[in-house]
Formats: C-alpha cells, structure tokens, sequence
C-alpha cells in the first residue's frame, strides 16, 4: 500500500528526471531547492506540533501515567527523526529522478543496516537477561496478571 510519502518521492523523481531529459538543469535545481525547503518547513512544523503536545500525546494509545512520562520523554527523538525524514524523502526522489540510485541509495541503505546492525548485536551483548527477566516480572505484576512458572502451571479449573 503506497502512502502519502512514497507518491511524494515518485512524483518527486519523475519531476526531476523530466527536466533533466528536457535539457533544463536549472529548473531542475530550482525543483530540487523548492521541493527540499517545503519539506523541511512540513517537517519542522510537524515536530513542532508533536513537541507541543509531548505531555498528551500518548494518552490516545494508554492511560498508563507512567508510560505517558515515558513518551513524553522521548518525544524528541521523534520530532529530530521527523525532521530527518521529511528531508531524506526528497533527497532519495532526487537520487532516483537523476538516475543515481544505484551508487547512492544502496549504499545509504547498506551502511545504515550494517550499523544499525552491529548497534543492536552490541545491546543484545551486554543486555543483562536476568534483569530484563525482573523487570518484566514487575510490569506483569503492575498489569495485575499472575506470573506462571514451568513448576507453577496456571490452574484453569475456574
């Protein structure tokens, strides 16, 4: 299902590779400028907004105080990845309507998954598995469930 993003980045691309093809570099500059700044003026504006309601924001999905403070928190990881995205959209429209994805687009998505990658590798190293155990048993308990071990099985008979 293609969203509003992906029709943006393929109109985006065809843009840009017609001008190219009609012998028109400046207008396609011009397109590539014009395009980038409405997309970062959208993108900041929406971080902005997502900043603004940072302390609301999560009470649509949970009516946990807890969880609330905790999205509240890292809002602005959002709103920076918002920003991020709103540009990097454009820029790969760019890559594809110049005819450069082959060079930049993969090796953008190569490096990004190898880092990510080694990042992840590196939590899951040093992640304390007995702690993860308790802190999981805590929020169950918080839930209200009852924790069931293998020695423990659950009495369905109720």
């Amino acid at each position: 299902m293609l969203n509003l993003v992906d029709v943006v980045v393929v109109a985006f691309s065809v843009r840009v590779s017609n001008e190219l093809r009609s012998a028109h570099p400046r207008a396609a500059k011009y397109s590539v400028v014009i395009t980038v700044i409405q997309s970062l003026v959208i993108g900041i504006l929406s971080a902005l907004l997502n900043w603004a309601t940072r302390n609301k924001f999560a009470v649509i999905f949970t009516e946990n105080i807890d969880m609330q403070k905790g999205v509240a928190r890292l809002a602005y990881l959002l709103c920076i990845t918002m920003v991020l995205n709103s540009v990097q959209q454009v820029i790969s429209g760019v890559a594809v309507g110049g005819g450069w994805q082959a060079l930049g687009i993969w090796t953008g998505m190569i490096c990004g998954t190898l880092l990510q990658t080694i990042i992840l590798l590196y939590i899951i190293y040093k992640t304390n598995w007995n702690t993860e155990v308790e802190q999981a048993s805590e929020r169950i308990q918080q839930w209200g469930a009852e924790m069931h071990s293998p020695a423990h099985p659950p009495n369905f008979s109720d």
